[in-house]
């Protein structure tokens, strides 16, 4: 299970860690990549609570409390997306943060 928190660490940690210092960044190019990383962690661990589903480690209604919430934040990142798209000002919102930890402490509190 310590593998399951490195791949998600990780997978919040490599996007950012490519990105060029020589373009200088806007408050733009921030919030894209902010949602980028959160998206990527996000689905990262989807796909390994899918695989513990597979491997028989989650229940099933263990699997729909993470898709319900899964649900909510794939609606929330939709519109943030939206909003990024629309209006190069707005802050992504912090609640889209918030449902991706609550998808992400879901997976991590059926590990054991």
């Amino acid at each position: 299970m310590k593998k399951l928190t490195f791949i998600i660490c990780l997978s919040l940690v490599a996007p950012v860690a490519f990105t060029s210092c020589a373009t200088p960044q806007t408050v733009h190019n921030v919030e894209v990549k902010s949602i980028l990383v959160v998206a990527t962690g996000v689905d990262t661990g989807m796909k390994v609570a899918a695989q513990l589903v597979k491997d028989g480690f989650l229940t099933r209604t263990q699997w729909e409390q993470i898709a319900a919430v899964h649900g909510r934040y794939q609606a929330l990142l939709k519109l943030t997306v939206d909003a990024v798209k629309g209006n190069t000002s707005a802050p992504s919102p912090a609640d889209l943060a918030a449902l991706a930890a609550e998808v992400i402490s879901i997976i991590n509190s059926y590990r054991k």
